[in-house]
């Protein structure tokens, strides 16, 4: 079952680098509480992941909001924010965000 993510990406506590969003395919739908691990790509397979000291690569659902059927997606899954220790970081994680996982990033 695909669903529909858009983890937020701070560069700092305070700075907001951008927003991944796209569908991403799950054998079972997660639920609130539920991890999303994002430490194995299924895209590209030469995208390798980066060093993040402190990000483990996995973001807790936060929120499933169910949609009716025939509109652009069905399934959300809002997905707890990720902080990082700058820019530099943040550029790493969305590069391994699109080519991994296909992902759009939306940088602010």
């Amino acid at each position: 079952m695909n669903a529909h993510v858009d983890p937020s990406i701070f560069s700092s506590p305070t700075d907001s680098f951008g927003m991944a969003s796209g569908d991403v395919a799950f054998e079972l739908l997660p639920r609130v509480g539920e991890v999303v691990s994002f430490a194995h790509p299924i895209g590209d397979p030469t995208a390798t992941i980066p060093e993040l000291p402190g990000f483990s690569f996995q973001l807790k659902v936060e929120r499933v909001i169910h949609a009716p059927l025939g509109g652009s997606f069905s399934v959300i899954l809002m997905l707890e924010d990720v902080v990082l220790q700058g820019v530099e970081q943040s550029l790493a994680l969305a590069e391994y965000m699109e080519r991994g996982f296909g992902l759009d990033v939306d940088r602010f």
